[in-house]
């Protein structure tokens, strides 16, 4: 279930996990925010790390989307948790959501279609057949724009009782340069239980940076099956990402930052979308729950974790929290995120003006940017 605002209220009485939520998927979970994050860019302050705590504890698997550590405590919500609405408006900077990857598969391994699109780079989920992963992704491919990645930045470095990391080597992908990295991912409730998935960075053209950083998983990915994986990137007919609604309201200096469009054969989250107060600075960033003055706009088929809602469809908006949810027959919209420092106002005019389209039928999706 996606992350909802609503939640951290609730967690004050109930912080222990649904029933068929097991202590292994938390603990996965864990691993796939925590370890993507970590080896894509440089981490620091306890805050970011609460902050990742506090998004996973409600997330089930979210396209790009991420966990938690295992029973970490939910702070109580405060109005110091939301930042002041900002007052002064940014310069628009447009993000063009097409590319030319294409999905592709090499021998046990489905890579793609692209699922995320920023102004730095693409997302390429893999899923490893036979994998026991219910579906859920065994890793990402994050390929980088020409300068934006930097390989120094390569590497996992907060391991602990659930993830070894291994030391750094150099590879060859196609003849090109490739850095790996062996992370060693156990089982939190049999001690006997490993298994080893490798980490990868790897120069695809010149100048240009990919990495596959593998998930929490129950079955080992090779070197040599990482190699293989990455070797495989391939082009085809450009191709945009597109949403299941229309926006009438954005927010002065707000702009669409990150789409997710995934099929809902792969997940119950069929788009994401990142409003961000102003273009966001560094392209390589990684745009995320945790991502400062953004809101994010999530559609998902299913219902609300809030079970007051459910069935009662039209705009719901909590009058304490920068936060609404929209339930429109069999699917939920959810409007918020942690860190989206907009006014209780500014949210409900964003989640009012959204126009649903047809979500089932994403061939009549519209660019994000319309």
């Amino acid at each position: 279930m996606s992350y909802h605002i609503q939640d951290v209220l609730k967690s004050v009485r109930d912080t222990a996990p649904e029933s068929r939520t097991t202590t292994d998927d938390i603990i996965a979970q864990a691993g796939r925010i925590r370890t993507r994050r970590t080896a894509a860019t440089v981490l620091s302050g306890a805050a970011v790390f609460a902050a990742l705590a506090i998004t996973a504890v409600t997330t089930l698997d979210a396209p790009s989307g991420g966990g938690q550590a295992a029973a970490q405590p939910l702070p109580q919500a405060s109005s110091a948790a939301f930042p002041e609405p900002q007052k002064s408006a940014l310069p628009v900077r447009k993000v063009d959501f097409t590319t030319k990857l294409a999905g592709y598969r090499t021998g046990a391994y489905r890579v793609g279609p692209v699922s995320r699109i920023t102004e730095g780079y693409a997302v390429l989920p893999v899923y490893q057949d036979n994998a026991d992963q219910d579906g859920i992704r065994d890793g990402e491919i994050t390929v980088y724009n020409k300068g934006v990645y930097d390989p120094a930045l390569f590497g996992g470095t907060l391991g602990d009782t659930t993830l070894v990391i291994g030391d750094q080597y150099s590879t060859k992908v196609a003849g090109r340069p490739a850095l790996g990295q062996d992370w060693t991912f156990k089982s939190p409730v049999q001690a006997d239980k490993q298994w080893l998935r490798a980490a990868l960075a790897w120069q695809y053209a010149d100048n240009s940076w990919a990495t596959f950083l593998p998930n929490y998983g129950k079955k080992d990915i090779s070197r040599a099956d990482v190699v293989k994986v990455a070797a495989g990137l391939t082009t085809a007919a450009k191709r945009e990402l597109k949403v299941p609604y229309t926006l009438s309201y954005v927010p002065e200096g707000w702009q669409t930052v990150a789409v997710d469009q995934v099929s809902a054969t792969s997940s119950p989250v069929v788009s994401q979308v990142w409003l961000h107060h102003g273009p966001v600075q560094d392209s390589a960033t990684r745009i995320d729950e945790v991502l400062p003055d953004s809101l994010k706009i999530l559609v998902m088929k299913g219902d609300p974790k809030d079970s007051d809602i459910v069935g009662k469809d039209g705009v719901h908006c909590y009058p304490e929290l920068p936060s609404c949810t929209i339930i429109d027959g069999g699917y939920t919209i959810d409007v918020g995120g942690w860190n989206n420092s907009l006014s209780v106002d500014e949210v409900r005019k964003v989640a009012e003006g959204i126009k649903p389209l047809d979500y089932a039928d994403q061939s009549t999706w519209v660019p994000a940017n319309k």
